[in-house]
């Protein structure tokens, strides 16, 4: 029976760590290892992992906190199993995640195997249903991306795919971004892999409330170092990873509107847009975009420079966003 390595990067996540370990213990695929980098957390993280009596899970720690993307090379050069998924801390498994992500890339000898997952609260409330996870249809799987340009434009997210570690110790690197870390990543290993697809809910991603406000600054900025990571891909995957770069750098801009500083929130929204004119000079003319009405009202109104300088008008469209207009649409963007 192969062994599936699943890697965790943790930090300060006491509240849904314990959740998330009980999930991994009632995987049906009982032959895993569970790594777990702690990132220097403040709070009772590492006492819960080490509460765990299972041989199966392993704790390491860095001494200061390094971020994910840290965590995760740190856990993936330390892993043995021959296939390999990567997870987040206050999320949690449905009870087949691995074995129906093993027996689909084995049954088509693939690389890598996406799921479809949900979204959920807090307190474990249903947010939104994600069965969008490609816009390949379905039934077209198993595929490449040299035959299927648009599976590029897949969920940009690591937790919701399984990896044959062979493959990922030949493509997989890990960049030094802050923004979109999956992003910088995930596409290019879709470009090069034989890519299966199980059409089953196997994984539950929370999102957490937290104060926006305070939380945004200029490193909404490094979302262009992430598409700097993906230039490889731009002679050949040019409309698509333009119509990526549309949804992920307004998306930033749209974050942009809750900084509190006038002149930082002005001009955070013109370096957005600057870097993604120079790398994308045309981009409203992508054949994408042309196509989602709902891209082109949401760009409309982010594209206004006036939203981010002038007071009343930025107050009135931020409230918007953060009731219900914009934010539900991002919100098919984020992570």
């Amino acid at each position: 029976m192969k062994t599936v390595s699943i890697i965790c990067p943790v930090y300060n996540s006491e509240d849904y760590l314990s959740q998330l370990i009980k999930s991994i213990i009632d995987q049906s695929y009982p032959n895993f290892e569970c790594i777990f980098v702690d990132d220097a957390s403040t709070d009772k993280s590492c006492e819960i992992i080490n509460s765990i009596v299972d041989k199966r899970f392993i704790l390491e720690q860095n001494e200061s906190n390094q971020g994910a993307q840290v965590c995760r090379k740190r856990g993936f050069e330390s892993c043995h199993g021959e296939y390999v998924v990567f997870i987040d801390s206050d999320d949690y498994l449905d009870v087949n995640y691995l074995k129906n992500l093993l027996l689909k890339l084995e049954q088509d000898q693939s690389e890598i195997v996406m799921c479809n997952y949900e979204v959920i609260n807090q307190n474990n409330k249903l947010l939104r249903k994600n069965n969008e996870v490609t816009p390949i249809p379905k039934n077209q799987f198993p595929l490449y991306a040299k035959t299927h340009k648009e599976v590029i434009m897949s969920k940009p997210a690591f937790w919701n795919k399984m990896f044959t570690h062979t493959f990922l110790l030949k493509y997989l690197s890990f960049p030094n971004v802050t923004v979109a870390q999956d992003l910088s990543i995930v596409p290019l290993l879709l470009s090069k892999a034989k890519i299966s697809y199980v059409d089953e809910v196997l994984y539950y991603y929370r999102v957490i409330d937290k104060s926006i406000s305070n939380t945004y600054d200029r490193r909404l900025l490094d979302i262009h170092k992430s598409f700097l990571h993906l230039k490889s891909l731009k002679k050949e995957y040019y409309f698509e990873l333009e119509f990526m770069a549309i949804g992920h750098y307004f998306y930033q801009m749209s974050k942009a509107l809750f900084i509190k500083d006038k002149d930082l929130r002005l001009s955070v929204y013109c370096e957005l847009m600057h870097n993604l004119k120079c790398e994308f000079q045309s981009f409203k003319k992508n054949p994408y975009y042309k196509k989602r009405l709902d891209y082109r009202v949401y760009i409309f109104i982010l594209s206004q420079k006036i939203i981010f300088s002038n007071p009343i008008i930025h107050s009135l469209v931020s409230s918007i966003t953060r009731i219900k207009i914009i934010n539900k649409w991002i919100r098919k963007s984020d992570k």
